[in-house]
């Protein structure tokens, strides 16, 4: 079964995705809609279960409501697994990164054992990254400044990285 649920925030619309056991995606509705995916055109909530009857689902709204409130700086979710071996290494750095701080792709890719030439690497781990927020890939930035592509648009980068700075 898949369900699914809406949850706007302070920064934009995500779409929370699960199995009933595990978190399968959590992803900016814009940029769902930039894909060409029809998530809110007719029809498409059939496909669909009732996500009142997911816990998975409720457990994330209440982290994720905590975390908008400034309440909470470490998610703690049922995650479906990265299907790469650096995908799951690189998740694991982000998760570390401290709330209210950045690294550099550069520094993800080193951490992740890509080496120091592995920013790339790093960028597609990110791009690819389906828990926007949960596994905090805006805490990534550009090696000498700028703060680099981000599913909900660069202006949410710089708005998360500052609501989090802020919130420390």
């Amino acid at each position: 079964m898949t369900y699914q649920e809406i949850l706007s925030t302070p920064w934009g619309v995500l779409i929370l995705i699960s199995n009933g056991t595990l978190l399968k995606n959590v992803q900016w509705q814009e940029k769902n809609l930039r894909k060409g995916k029809p998530q809110e055109k007719s029809g498409i909530q059939e496909q669909y279960q009732d996500s009142a009857k997911c816990p998975v689902l409720t457990e994330t709204i209440q982290q994720m409501t905590a975390y908008i409130n400034g309440g909470l700086t470490v998610f703690s979710l049922p995650l479906e697994p990265a299907h790469t071996a650096f995908r799951r290494r690189a998740r694991q750095v982000m998760q570390n990164i401290p709330y209210g701080e950045t690294i550099t792709y550069k520094e993800l890719s080193i951490q992740g054992g890509g080496g120091p030439k592995g920013g790339r690497a790093a960028g597609q781990a990110c791009k690819n990254n389906p828990f926007s927020i949960i596994i905090p890939c805006h805490r990534v930035v550009k090696t000498g400044g700028g703060y680099g592509p981000y599913g909900g648009g660069v202006e949410t980068k710089k708005a998360l990285i500052a609501f989090e700075y802020q919130n420390r």
